[in-house]
């Protein structure tokens, strides 16, 4: 299963189906998308004012950059 988010141009055309007087629930049916995937990229939309998604930051190393140096030296 994959995490990364939807394209920028899908959002995009979602956005504009929608301005164009289409609901969220023909939407889910043409881009085969969750109702509530679309519910919160149009909240989204409107109070952000742009349809990009979050920037993930990864996840944090568990252990110290020095410190990994310093046990990789010394089992050398």
């Amino acid at each position: 299963m994959s995490t990364r988010p939807y394209r920028i141009n899908l959002r995009e055309k979602f956005i504009n189906f929608i301005k164009s007087g289409n609901s969220q629930k023909k939407a889910s049916r043409v881009f085969g998308i969750n109702k509530m995937t679309l519910n919160r990229w149009h909240l989204h939309y409107k109070s952000k004012g742009h349809f990009y998604p979050k920037i993930r930051l990864g996840a944090k190393p568990t252990i110290e950059k020095k410190s990994f140096i310093q046990y990789q030296l010394s089992i050398c």
